[in-house]
């Protein structure tokens, strides 16, 4: 097993965080880490198959031996309840072994090898006067910018356009307007009737769409319906 996996700072705003034990943040961890990052083939429920990227065949014994000292099977028989419930993930077993699919897997961890843009240095000017500070500020931005970029394109489901207009305006928000760019996609996009009418990565930027009042998003005409919801976000 090698490879790395992104966790977003938001995170730390979900219940699924700040409501978890910590034995149940330990597990929650550890089966982002334990998940296929490419296809893999397993045999399970004694058939050959192609596990995705965000599943995997596992047991309750194996994800206590991985998440280490402290975990027991009660901790893990709950974790994954809760977190199936609030739908980070589903649950298929049987009396070998259990498939775990991390639900939006492939929206969040999914892309990888990103190529950079090219940006001349009169563009990074403005990021700091300090070269050493500098180089360090534009590593942190590109890599804020390229998470932003990948998941406004496949949660709005638009091509990939303007990459180096949408980081211009980019460099411009302050980290805390970038951070709620970020959060308020999945809101922005359930607001959207036809996702064909999108607007540009850039011009949801530029307008600071991320500001918009979304509350009543959520709501439908009839009480007895269910509301929509928004991607989950881990």
């Amino acid at each position: 097993m090698h490879g790395w996996i992104k966790v977003h700072r938001t995170l730390l705003e979900k219940p699924i965080w700040k409501q978890s034990t910590p034995e149940h943040k330990a597990i929650l961890i550890t089966i982002l880490l334990m998940a296929n990052h490419e296809k893999n083939e397993w045999e399970w429920n004694g058939i050959k198959c192609n596990c995705k990227p965000g599943e995997f065949i596992t047991s309750v014994q194996s994800i206590i031996n991985n998440a280490g000292k402290g975990i027991s099977r009660q901790n893990v028989r709950t974790a994954l309840s809760r977190f199936e419930k609030l739908e980070f993930l589903t649950i298929q077993s049987t009396k070998q072994s259990t498939k775990i699919t991390i639900c939006n897997w492939e929206s969040y961890q999914g892309v990888a090898n990103i190529s950079q843009p090219t940006i001349q240095p009169k563009a990074n000017q403005d990021l700091t006067t300090n070269k050493k500070d500098k180089n360090v500020k534009n590593k942190k931005v590109d890599t804020d910018f390229e998470f932003f970029f990948n998941q406004y394109h496949t949660i709005i489901e638009k091509p990939k356009t303007d990459r180096l207009g949408t980081f211009k305006k980019w460099g411009k928000l302050t980290s805390e307007e970038r951070n709620k760019a970020i959060e308020m996609l999945p809101l922005y996009a359930n607001s959207i009737p036809d996702k064909k009418y999108a607007i540009m990565a850039r011009t949801y930027l530029e307008n600071k769409r991320f500001n918009d009042e979304f509350e009543n998003i959520l709501k439908t005409n009839n009480d007895n319906e269910k509301p929509n919801k928004p991607t989950f976000i881990f």
